[in-house]
C-alpha cells in the first residue's frame, strides 16, 4: 500500500467519526433545549474541533501527493465539503462560504400555521439569488426585516431557516433571543442567547440580555453573576468597541437596579458610582443618574 492510499484511509476513519459527531450535536442541540444546558454540545464541539484540525493536515498531505489534475479537483471539492459541514458548527471558524446546504432543517421549523405564509418567502429568497450560497445570511436579513414590520411568526420561521443552514450565527441566535424576549417566552430566549454566547463568548448584548430575562424569571443570583462577567468582557479587537463598552456599563447599571429593587442599597449604590468611574465620554448617562439621585 502506497503512502497516498494510507493517509486517505486514515483520513476516511476520521471524516466517519465527524459525520457521527455533527449527527450528535443535531440531537444534543434539541435535548439541551429543554434542559437549557449546553455542556453535552460543548464536548461535542471540542471533538469537533480537534477532528478539525487533524482533517487538516490529511488533507494537506493528500494534496501534496496527488498529481493528477482532475484527481486534485475531486480531491479539493471532498474536503470543501467536510470543511463546510464543520464550519456550520466549530467555534472561532472563519466566515466562508462554498455554497454547500449542509444541514438539515430543525424540526418544527415549517409549522403548519405558518406553511401558507412562508412559501412565498421561501420564493423571495430564490429570487434574491441566495439559493445555495449564503442562504442561511439571506434568511437572517429577512427575519431582521420581517420583525421590524412586527410579523413576528414569520421572523421566527425566518431565524430559524438560517440557523438550520448554519448553527453557529450568533448575531442571529441574539436576534432570535430578542424577538421570543419581546414574547415574554422567556425560557426559550434564554436559551437562545446561551447559544449566541456559546458561539460568541464576548456578544455583550447577549449577556445583558440574558441577565435581563434571569430576572424576570426570578433567578435573581444567576442574573447578578451574568450582569459582573458582562462588565468585565474584554474589548480587544471587536469591530465595534464603543457599542461594546457602552453595553458593559449597561450591565453594572442593571446590576445595581437589582441590588436596589432587592433592597440592598449600599450595593447598588457601589455598583453605581463604578459605572460612572468607568463610563466613557459617549455613554448617555443620565438615566444613570437619575438612579443616583444626581
Amino acid at each position: 500500500m502506497d503512502k497516498l492510499t494510507k493517509i486517505i484511509e486514515k483520513r476516511s476513519s476520521v471524516r466517519s467519526s465527524v459525520t457521527k459527531l455533527l449527527k450528535r450535536a443535531h440531537v444534543a442541540l434539541d435535548e439541551e433545549k429543554e434542559k437549557n444546558d449546553l455542556n453535552t454540545l460543548e464536548e461535542i464541539l471540542e471533538l469537533l474541533g480537534t477532528k478539525e484540525e487533524i482533517l487538516k493536515q490529511y488533507n494537506q498531505e493528500v494534496e501534496d501527493l496527488i498529481t493528477d489534475k482532475e484527481k486534485f479537483k475531486s480531491e479539493l471539492k471532498g474536503s470543501e465539503e467536510y470543511e463546510e459541514a464543520l464550519l456550520l458548527w466549530v467555534k472561532g471558524s472563519p466566515k466562508k462560504s462554498s455554497g454547500a446546504e449542509v444541514l438539515p432543517a430543525f424540526s418544527g421549523v415549517s409549522s403548519p400555521r405558518l406553511t401558507g405564509k412562508t412559501e412565498p418567502l421561501k420564493g423571495e429568497i430564490k429570487w434574491v439569488g441566495f439559493k445555495g450560497r449564503r442562504v442561511f445570511y439571506a434568511y437572517g436579513n429577512l427575519a431582521n426585516i420581517l420583525s421590524g414590520r412586527g410579523e413576528k411568526d414569520e421572523a421566527e420561521w425566518a431565524y430559524k431557516q438560517a440557523l438550520s443552514y448554519r448553527a453557529n450565527m450568533a448575531d442571529v441566535r441574539y436576534n432570535l433571543g430578542l424577538l421570543l424576549q419581546e414574547q415574554q417566552r422567556y425560557d426559550e430566549a434564554l436559551y437562545s442567547y446561551r447559544l449566541a454566547i456559546f458561539f460568541r463568548p464576548r456578544l455583550a448584548m447577549a449577556h445583558l440580555n440574558m441577565g435581563l430575562v434571569l430576572g424576570h424569571l426570578g433567578r435573581k443570583d444567576e442574573a447578578v453573576e451574568v450582569y459582573k462577567r458582562c462588565a468585565e468582557l474584554d474589548g480587544s479587537g471587536l469591530k465595534d468597541p464603543k457599542n461594546h463598552d457602552t453595553t458593559k456599563i449597561s450591565a453594572l447599571f442593571n446590576l445595581g437596579r437589582l441590588y436596589a429593587d432587592e433592597g440592598e442599597y449600599e450595593k447598588a449604590v457601589e455598583v453605581y458610582h463604578e459605572a460612572v468611574r468607568r463610563m466613557p465620554d459617549y455613554y448617555q448617562a443620565q438615566s444613570l443618574y437619575n438612579m443616583m439621585g444626581t
